[in-house]
């Protein structure tokens, strides 16, 4: 019955929830939000490699679909008030691991030394000290960053152990489900290294795959000759041994937990 009277409404009349914005124009903000913040909009091909469907589903999706569950999302959201549409979203959201997130902002210098090591191509950069997720925050800022250093074209691969359910994973990374036997991690990166070495990514990141696959390290330092590979690991090479054994520029990034507030890390960097 009440199908049918809704049915019979005057064409003048607005029919709850009345959004003003269709699905597509939704994405199309989204996607043009993204454009600014990384210097370039995200083509339709790069949208797939972070949501995971292909190309064909995302252009449905941004360009055709109606997405009622968005709009019906956005309608009552917009019910709350606005500091609670702001607690609501951050609380559903990942931590995005950033070089302006007050976790690395608070050491301009710091900042200005990773950005050099984003330069580099040929080159291993070994990450260690710190707790684990110190560690893999800040290998993943510096990947985030990446496209604003080398361009948007510069893409990011690599394997890490950690299952990213705390902050946003980096786009082209392999992430495990934690925690895994280390035999089982040894055989999951063995099968993901043909994908890995046959990549043309300026930049590799390994978090603590040196510890746990050893089989594979003389492998991973051997991508250092084209690339720029980052090692993040409790147990590091020595920095010394590797320039003189591959013949590439070596830095060793130190972090730890600030002395002014313990959400901070410091950040120590050296050259050998």
């Amino acid at each position: 019955m009440a199908k049918k009277a809704e049915n019979s409404k005057p064409p003048e009349i607005v029919v709850s929830p009345a959004f003003p914005h269709t699905g597509p124009q939704l994405c199309q903000k989204l996607r043009a939000a993204l454009g600014k913040e990384f210097g370039k909009e995200p083509t339709l091909d790069r949208l797939a490699e972070i949501l995971g469907p292909s190309t064909s589903k995302i252009h449905y999706w941004f360009k055709v679909y109606r997405n009622p569950h968005v709009i019906a999302f956005l309608s009552l959201v917009e019910r709350l008030p606005e500091r609670k549409r702001i607690e609501l979203i951050n609380e559903c959201c990942r931590e995005l691991p950033s070089m302006d997130s007050p976790r690395l902002a608070h050491d301009p210098a710091a900042i200005g030394r990773l950005e050099n090591l984003l330069r580099l191509t040929n080159s291993i950069t070994l990450v260690r000290g710190g707790t684990e997720f110190q560690r893999t925050f800040l290998i993943s800022a510096l990947a985030n960053r990446l496209p604003r250093i080398a361009g948007p074209r510069c893409t990011v691969d690599g394997i890490d152990v950690h299952s990213p359910s705390k902050w946003v994973p980096v786009v082209g990374v392999v992430y495990l489900r934690d925690p895994l036997p280390i035999a089982r991690v040894q055989e999951l990166a063995i099968r993901t290294w043909p994908q890995i070495r046959s990549s043309n990514s300026r930049l590799v990141l390994f978090n603590s795959i040196w510890s746990t696959g050893p089989s594979l390290q003389d492998e991973i330092l051997k991508l250092a000759k084209g690339r720029h590979v980052i090692l993040a690991d409790a147990k590091c090479p020595e920095a010394r041994e590797l320039a003189e054994r591959y013949g590439v520029p070596v830095h060793v990034v130190t972090v730890s937990t600030s002395g002014e507030d313990k959400n901070w890390i410091r950040v120590g960097v050296e050259a050998f």
